[in-house]
């Protein structure tokens, strides 16, 4: 995160930046061990407001105050380090990433030239998006959130200050619409629910500025609860919870409490002050930005998370170029860069020398996101990640498919309407949803198929996932319906792997059979577990096939997630005496050749999944001739 030195330079808030910037790398290259180590952000928040507020209340006291020479400042701080860390992984990426990667790269890049990655990155967020420790540039959403509060605030707090109106009630009116905001609707990415957290640090500095010049009271006891406040939330938290939320309070209050401690505070004096910290905290800006395209570009490459000692290299050369960044470059930009030159005519100088550099990398960003920068080679394997794109596209969204927040009431009348004819009722997540084009194949148009499908929901009355709120209710509105439309055939999919272990899975299966008999179905199929890819077929196919120029096999075991084979095994001796017709997938797709992954001889039709195992359209129509059609023999006169 960036900084500035303020006139009264605290050394202790560099040690503080160097905690916070540590707990984002620990967090980031270790996860597990530091599982809250997010929580920096938040403190690089804090101690961001409360700096630039202190520089440009002291700019307005002095009658100096320029937005020009304000973004200036900004710009010289922030662009030298940025451009070179952007080039240079662009100029990695060209070389390393797969076509859809790099291409998903220059969008990155686009946006952090312009700082709007945050925006970018919440409108990805969904239930196909890609992993976050596979995209490079993510943690450029809290450098977004600084930089759009940079646009706003100086202006609201010069307008404030020249009207001479309270600046305590804009920022404690702000803080408590933005705090709200926080507390109604956690959104991760976005500056409207994280501006209270800048604005604890602007209350601080304006406090600081506009009160007795005294002593603060108990600073040592201060500092001690907020340390141990922070270290207590970089193991307690993790990511599975909502954050920022309530949860954001304690680093925020804790970074507070750290800095109104002030300098003579026994731990900021003696262990946040120490040459290491101070030092660490100079270089905590590009320590930030060069971590984690390291850490991301070596699990691209892995397909897999890198071992222990691969991420702490990648630490150590973060750490190294970091502080050449740090030595040759951001001190350039500060010390020699435009000096002599007239106060206004620098300003000038360094906004537009900000402003080409970033907008020439937006152009680089948005040719690379249009593919126009492919090597060679990328193009070659391009073809591959355009179809899995549009197979994600077509094959699972829907009016028939819920997506995680969304309940029952959301289905669509035609998805389960009676037609007075022979009926499939397809039920499950998404994986029922891929088989809907294959059966739609197979039986032929005088065969109605019903689609009850919800994210990451298995087909089984009382399984209630605790990501998944609305699935239980889903469950139930399915089995209502069967027992409505009392179709011929009930065929269920599901990753079966994420329940089948849990206690009483399969008595809830055996409850579902039950009421879906009971309500006169005559046959219930339930198809078996399915291949699985790390971390995806087609980046299998491109990576170990494509890029090194050999032929790609009808059947491969790269990147075959072994976990899933035990699965089918499970459920087949659990049916073995039963009616329910149970149809083994992992025994007939896979051999000791590996699983399929071509039905066909053309690439860029014929992969059996688009990603780590949703089928495409042709894997669908594969599994449905092959494998559900006998199961189905006989349940009605098939159209011919």
């Amino acid at each position: 995160m960036a900084h500035h030195k303020p006139a009264h330079y605290r050394p202790d808030i560099d040690g503080l930046r160097a905690v916070a910037v540590l707990l984002v790398v620990a967090y980031h290259a270790f996860p597990k061990r530091v599982p809250g180590g997010f929580v920096g952000v938040d403190v690089f928040f804090v101690i961001s407001g409360y700096l630039i507020t202190g520089i440009l209340l002291r700019d307005l006291a002095a009658g100096e105050f320029s937005l020009l020479s304000f973004y200036a400042r900004r710009f010289r701080r922030i662009a030298p380090a940025l451009v070179t860390m952007l080039l240079a992984v662009w100029l990695l990426g060209r070389y390393t990433l797969l076509a859809d990667e790099f291409e998903g790269l220059g969008q990155h890049i686009l946006a952090g030239a312009t700082f709007t990655s945050n925006f970018l990155l919440w409108k990805q967020a969904g239930y196909f998006d890609t992993a976050a420790e596979l995209k490079p540039l993510l943690h450029l959403w809290s450098l977004a959130i600084e930089e759009q509060f940079y646009l706003l605030w100086p202006m609201l707090l010069a307008l404030w200050y020249r009207r001479r109106l309270n600046i305590a009630f804009l920022v404690g009116g702000l803080l408590a619409l933005s705090l709200g905001a926080n507390l109604w609707r956690t959104e991760f990415y976005l500056l409207p629910t994280r501006f209270w957290e800048l604005l604890i640090g602007c209350g601080l500095a304006w406090w600081e500025q506009h009160s007795p010049q005294t002593a603060p009271r108990f600073a040592n006891l201060k500092v001690v609860i907020a340390a141990a406040a922070l270290l207590a939330v970089s193991f307690l938290y993790d990511r599975t919870q909502p954050y920022p939320g309530w949860r954001a309070l304690v680093p925020t209050v804790a970074a507070f409490l750290f800095i109104s401690a002030g300098p003579t505070a026994w731990i900021n004096r003696r262990v946040l002050s120490n040459p290491l910290a101070v030092l660490i905290g100079l270089i905590s800006y590009p320590l930030y930005l060069w971590h984690w395209p390291l850490l991301s570009i070596a699990r691209l490459r892995a397909d897999t998370t890198p071992s222990p000692a691969i991420r702490l290299a990648a630490v150590a050369l973060s750490f190294v170029l970091a502080w050449l960044t740090w030595r040759f470059i951001e001190r350039f930009a500060q010390t020699r860069l435009f000096q002599g030159a007239a106060p206004l005519r620098r300003a000038r100088g360094y906004v537009t020398l900000a402003l080409s550099l970033l907008a020439a990398l937006g152009a680089v960003g948005w040719l690379t996101s249009r593919g126009a920068l492919l090597t060679a080679a990328q193009k070659k394997m391009a073809v591959i990640a355009a179809y899995a794109t549009y197979e994600t596209e077509f094959s699972h969204y829907g009016h028939c498919f819920l997506q995680p927040d969304e309940g029952p009431e959301r289905f669509d009348e035609d998805c389960y309407a009676a037609s007075g004819g022979p009926t499939v009722l397809l039920w499950g997540d998404s994986f029922a949803r891929h088989l809907y084009p294959g059966l739609r194949e197979q039986l032929g148009p005088s065969v109605r198929i019903a689609r009850l499908n919800a994210s990451s929901c298995l087909p089984v009355l009382g399984f209630a996932p605790a990501n998944r709120p609305h699935c239980a209710a889903a469950n139930e509105f399915a089995i209502k319906q069967i027992e409505i439309l009392k179709p011929q055939v009930v065929v269920l999919e599901g990753i079966w792997f994420y329940g089948y272990q849990s206690e009483g899975f399969f008595a809830q299966l055996d409850h579902t059979m039950e009421r879906i008999k009971a309500a006169g179905v005559k046959r219930v199929v339930i198809a078996g577990e399915l291949p699985m890819w790390e971390p995806t077929l087609p980046k299998v196919i491109q990576r170990s096939y494509l890029a090194r120029g050999e032929a790609v096999p009808a059947r491969t075991a790269v990147g075959v997630d072994r976990r899933f084979f035990d699965v089918d095994k499970a459920f087949a001796a659990h049916f073995a005496a039963s009616d329910v017709r149970f149809v083994p997938m992992m025994d007939r797709l896979c051999d000791a050749g590996g699983c399929l992954a071509l039905v066909g001889d053309d690439l860029s039709t014929d992969l059996i999944a688009f990603d780590a195992g949703h089928l495409t359209t042709a894997g669908s129509r594969y599994v449905a001739r092959t494998l559900l059609a006998p199961a189905l023999d006989g349940a009605f006169a098939p159209a011919r």
